[in-house]
């Protein structure tokens, strides 16, 4: 392991040198499933800065506990007045969320931005694992690279090596899903506590925990997938059968009901095959690839064998849950998705990418800009120059080292994420130098910007 050095643009640098976040006042909303948000709220608060923090249902109390926090006990109606109260009566100045799309932080968020709070979002990361998003605005389609894309095609490309410095933090889907189970139990353990709380789930979590068990233990003991699974196999072996991939998202994702021309998964289903079906070649096949989170209650897996029925290409259709990406998209003509992150780790491989939906990453040189009906003909590749001054421009401007649920993960997320609080996250531009890489000139900060050094462990 050696250490780089990465250099922050400061813009608090006239301040107190020991609490630079003095004067700042945060309000914390809901966060990932655990204690990240109390430790990010220590943190802060060690740096100078107030903080409170809004407890909306039991998860919240999970990770944060009675004290030290206000429970909004109303309804989703009342909300954003009472948000707007709070705010001016405690002269917030920022407003941290995870997540920007469900219902009570898209109110927050509209809030925020009117009473001109900095909206800071964190959510799982867009290159995973053992990355973090953090984004002043929103996320996901709500994301300000929408805005960037000239100053990405001036970003300098080798800073995208950047994605392969982490440091291997343990499990963190096991522990995230750990937590998320003592999460949701104390979701209906305190819900006497938040009567006007709505869920924003689709199903009942006790619902979906059976849903997963079930997909479990088909998974396990059923034929189907594992044959489904081998053919795929065999056929990159072989080299001979042309094939294209659907990447599914998980069901009730709200990326796709609100960034997406599709009312659910299997509408998206449909008229990939549909489209398919009308103007692939004769030989080709189509991959759907199942969502790792899917709970097994939306039965989108019969809509998908009765479109592709009546489009008469169910013996060109496969049906796969596992496996990992790497294995099936390199060799893949193609990759179709709504907006999920994994058709931007699609692009990244290489691959011909087309988004049917909003994405941050769906752009003219990173994914197929014309129509469905022509993609399965003469899909679009990825422009690699453009793609690393892409991923360069999105770890330096989003992306954080850690995760949510280990130990280790957390207190590299945290420093990162405080860093970030620290040096400004408007105007922060973390510049990882190697010193055995020559430099680009506009890669280095200009002679006159004082620095902070921020030590990354790769």
């Amino acid at each position: 392991m050696r250490d780089t050095v990465g250099i922050v643009r400061n813009t608090h640098a006239s301040g107190q040198a020991d609490r630079p976040l003095h004067g700042r006042r945060f309000l914390m909303l809901q966060g990932p499933f655990g204690p990240f948000y109390k430790l990010l709220a220590a943190r802060l608060e060690s740096l100078g800065a107030h903080v409170i923090k809004v407890n909306l249902n039991g998860c919240d109390l999970h990770g944060w506990g009675l004290r030290g926090s206000i429970l909004y006990r109303g309804t989703l109606d009342g909300w954003s007045r009472w948000l707007e109260d709070m705010i001016e009566r405690e002269e917030i100045s920022d407003l941290i969320m995870h997540s920007d799309c469900q219902k009570y932080h898209c109110a927050a968020a509209r809030v925020g931005k009117q009473q001109g709070l900095q909206v800071h979002v964190t959510e799982q990361g867009y290159l995973r694992p053992h990355w973090v998003t953090f984004e002043q605005g929103g996320v996901n389609a709500n994301s300000s690279m929408y805005e960037a894309l000239d100053d990405v095609r001036r970003f300098p490309a080798h800073i995208a090596a950047r994605r392969h410095e982490v440091e291997a933090t343990g499990k963190p889907t096991q522990a995230y899903v750990l937590r998320t189970i003592r999460a949701n139990f104390m979701l209906y353990l305190a819900a006497p506590l938040f009567p006007g709380y709505k869920n924003a789930f689709s199903y009942p979590v006790l619902k979906q925990a059976g849903g997963h068990v079930r997909r479990a233990f088909r998974n396990r003991f059923g034929k189907t997938n594992q044959r489904n699974l081998d053919t795929l196999r065999d056929m990159i072996a072989e080299g001979s059968t042309k094939y294209f991939m659907a990447l599914l998202q998980c069901p009730g994702d709200s990326q796709i009901y609100k960034h997406s021309p599709f009312a659910d998964l299997g509408e998206f289903c449909e008229r990939v095959i549909e489209s398919f079906a009308q103007n692939a070649d004769d030989d080709a096949v189509l991959v759907f690839k199942r969502h790792p989170l899917d709970h097994d209650l939306d039965d989108h897996r019969a809509r998908i064998d009765d479109a592709a029925r009546k489009a008469g290409i169910l013996d060109r259709m496969l049906y796969i849950d596992g496996g990992v990406l790497g294995q099936f998209v390199p060799r893949a003509e193609g990759v179709a998705t709504i907006n999920s992150t994994a058709g931007l780790a699609s692009v990244d491989m290489g691959c011909p990418t087309i988004c049917l939906g909003k994405a941050l990453y769906d752009a003219d040189g990173l994914t197929h800009q014309g129509e469905l009906d022509e993609f399965w003909v003469s899909p679009t590749k990825p422009n690699r120059d453009l793609v690393e001054r892409f991923m360069g421009y999105l770890l330096t401007k989003t992306q954080v080292i850690g995760d949510y649920a280990t130990e280790r993960g957390m207190e590299l997320a945290l420093t990162g994420i405080t860093q970030r609080l620290v040096s400004g996250c408007k105007t922060a531009q973390v510049l990882v130098l190697d010193q055995h890489r020559q430099q680009d000139d506009q890669a280095m900060p200009a002679k006159d910007e004082p620095l902070i050094a921020v030590p990354v462990s790769v």
